[in-house]
This record gives structure tokens, sequence and C-alpha cells, in this order.
């Protein structure tokens, strides 16, 4: 009679174990997140040397902690005694189970070695399926907090596995601890910036990166300045199949003229000063025939991103970022030069140059004209200076295109500006 109830009992079990193992199967296809159910599970606990079938379903209404742990973690030996002593705080609300993938004679060896007791908190031994297939992991233990109706709500930690905690995760409060996240499929190997720009931004504090021009994929040029909302402080550059000489200028463009240019509508560029052989040749061939082989050598693609707190440092990081990757020296100089000098006809001593002069809210009309006489007059190679009164707020119209000066200069002087050519000390970009 005993011996067929046993035979009964084991049936029964077997039962169990093969119902369960579809679902746990479908589920052990991907790795388990914060949010998702846990499966109708069969923790096989390690009872002396015997196994004891307990159900995840038996445990509905409780709250789980998982302790996945391995032998090779001391600390995580050590932590045992904290987790049999909550485990007796909090029982019967919560159940502790510790987890690992190392068998019964692996784990009985190292006890033995650290001569410590094996803990009273139910073990699973020798689990591949819950260790490494439903929450893989780097570094032990990891704790996976699962409330009363089987949902997964935290990955941390064992520091973070506190009396306090689990009192508030009883009941139901949010606790605020370090997630020890599970990350899919990550590679450690890999450059980090496969996962720094999509699942791992929210961790990435700020960058700078350097690609080979990809305009034979990508038939664009462009460039972008984000500005945090609300500060306006740029906070990060963007430059996609840009040349060597159109990011130096991106760069230096708060100091040579005191505001951002379009760099797309600025193609000659008069305050540029190439002095050496190998910054001479960042300029475009004019033979087509060796355009493709230049773009080669001298078109790239860049980023920088920082957080707010940084900004002031964003164009100072981007110089240095130039200087270091292309292996030219730039500065700011001043030099004497043959300017288009645009002012108004009653000054009669010279006034700052408007790149130089603090800029306030009155002088945004004249920051705006210096930026369309900047597009306007660069095919004359001439750098221009334009010196108002600040007291004028006149606003100038002037074309998209003119053939030449003297049709600027008249078209201007019905509007009271006059142009004329005439020395100036500015600053200028110098490569070496």
């Amino acid at each position: 009679m005993k011996i067929m109830r046993s035979i009964h009992v084991l049936f029964n079990c077997i039962l169990i174990l093969l119902s369960s193992v579809p679902a746990i199967a479908q589920q052990a296809r991907k790795a388990l997140e914060i949010g998702d159910k846990f499966p109708d599970y069969i923790f096989k606990i390690s009872h002396g040397d015997s196994i004891r079938i307990l159900p995840f379903s038996s445990l509905k209404g409780k709250y789980l902690i998982l302790d996945l742990w391995s032998v090779n973690c001391t600390s995580c030996i050590v932590g045992m005694k904290k987790m049999d002593s909550l485990q007796k705080v909090f029982y019967p609300e919560l159940q502790i189970i510790a987890a690992t993938n190392n068998s019964a004679q692996e784990v009985a060896a190292r006890f033995s070695k650290l001569k410590r007791p094996l803990p009273d908190i139910p073990f699973v031994l020798n689990d591949s399926l819950l260790y490494e297939r439903l929450f893989p992991h780097y570094g032990d233990p990891l704790h996976i907090w699962i409330d009363s109706s089987g949902t997964i709500k935290y990955f941390t930690d064992g520091r973070s596995t506190t009396a306090d905690n689990i009192r508030k995760f009883i009941n139901n409060e949010i606790l605020k601890v370090e997630y020890h996240s599970i990350l899919k499929d990550f590679d450690a190997a890999q450059p980090l910036n496969v996962e720094a720009s999509t699942r791992l931004s929210f961790y990435t504090q700020e960058y700078s990166l350097l690609m080979k021009g990809i305009y034979q994929v990508a038939n664009t040029s462009r460039i972008e300045i984000l500005k945090e909302v609300g500060t306006d402080k740029p906070v990060s550059i963007k430059a996609i199949n840009s040349s060597i000489l159109t990011l130096y200028q991106l760069a230096f463009n708060k100091e040579v003229y005191g505001f951002d240019l379009n760099m797309n509508a600025l193609i000659k560029n008069p305050r540029v000063r190439l002095e050496s052989l190998r910054a001479e040749q960042l300029m475009m061939p004019s033979n087509e025939e060796k355009i493709d082989a230049w773009k080669t050598e001298n078109i790239f693609c860049y980023e920088l991103v920082l957080p707010a707190k940084r900004s002031h440092k964003l164009y100072d990081i981007m110089r240095n970022d130039l200087n270091r990757f292309f292996g030219l020296k730039a500065s700011i100089q001043k030099r004497r030069a043959t300017c288009l000098v645009f002012k108004n006809p009653r000054i009669k001593r010279i006034v700052s140059d408007i790149t130089t002069t603090n800029q306030n809210t009155s002088w945004n009309s004249k920051i705006d004209l210096t930026k369309r006489l900047i597009y306007l007059t660069q095919k004359f190679e001439k750098p221009i200076s334009v010196e108002l009164d600040p007291a004028s707020s006149t606003l100038y119209s002037l074309p998209s295109f003119v053939k030449n000066l003297s049709e600027l200069k008249q078209l201007l002087n019905g509007q009271g500006l006059e142009l004329t050519e005439e020395e100036r000390v500015i600053d200028v970009l110098v490569l070496k």
C-alpha cells in the first residue's frame, strides 16, 4: 500500500513537471525583464540528498525574492546569513529562494572551504534555465523581486535587499534602489557606441565621434547644432559629410565672428588662412577628376554631445578633437587685411567691428545684417567689417545675389549705408 502511494505521489510530480514544460520552454526563448510575468516555474529545491518540488503557482499571493549566486562569489555566500534572517522576519508574506548553476558537490565544497553552514532558505542547484536563460547577467548576486501578482518589479544587487526595502515592497511602495539591470544580448567586447546611442542612451553622459564620410551611401551634407530647450545652451553638434575645413570653421565660428554661421551657405571664408602644405590640401581641387580621391581623405562625419552643465565647453572640446584627429594646429590670430567695410556715412570714427562687440539685444539687427553680408560677398574673397552706429536700428534690404561690388554699393547707398575697401586688423583662423 505504501509503495502504491509513493508511486502515485511520484506520478503526480511527473505530471506537474510535464505540464509546466511548454510554458517554461516558451518563456525561456527570451530573457525576462522588469514588468514581465514570471512563468509557472517548477523550483527543484535541494533538501539533503533529495529534491523537493515547489511550483511557483503555490507561491501566488506571496512576495518572492530570487537570489541568483555562484560559488565563485564570496560576497554571495557571506550574504546568505542576512538572507536567512530576512526570511525569518518576513515569513510567510515573503519567500526567498537561492538559485545557482553550480552542482551540489561544488556548493558543498565551497561552503566547506569557507567554513560556513548551509543556510535555511530553499536552495535550487544546477539550474541553467533559471540562472542563465531566464535571467542572463554579469556579476552576482542578482536579486529578482517578484510581487504577489507574479510581476517582476526590480533587479538589484544584494546591498539593496534590506529589511526596510522588503517592508516597503510588501506594502507595494516604490523602492528607490539602484537597478542591477539585465541587458539582453549585451556584448562587452563590442564598441560602446553600438549601444550608447540606442538602448543605453540614458546612460550616455557625453561623447564625441568621428567617422569617415558616408557620402557614398548617404547623399546628404548637413550640420546641426542642438540647444537645450528653455536655456538655449548648445549641447550637441552633428556634421554629416563635412570637409575638414568646414569642421574647423564650425569649431571656431564664435572665435572668428562671435556668432554661428550656416556652414552650408558659407562656401568661401576669407577669414581663414591656410599656411602649410598640409592645410592647403584641405581645399577641394578644381580638377573634377581628383575630387573623388580628395573626398576619401577629407570628408568626415562628426558628432559631439555634452550635458547642459558643460555646454560652455562644447566648442573647446570640438577644437581639441579636430586637432587631435587631423594633426593640424589651429589658432585665432590678429591679421591686417583689406576688408569690405560697411558703415553709416555720418560716422566720423571707426566703430568696433561688430564681430568683436558685446552683443546685446540692440545689436541683433546688425548681427543679422552681418551674416547676410558674409554670405552675399563671399565670392569676392575679402573679409567684411560692419561698423554701424550702435544707435541705428535701420533694417536694410539685401538681394540674394549681386554681380559685383559696384552693384551692391549702389544698392546700399540708396539705403544710407556706405561700402568701401579699407585695411583693418581682424581676427582670422589660421591653420598650419
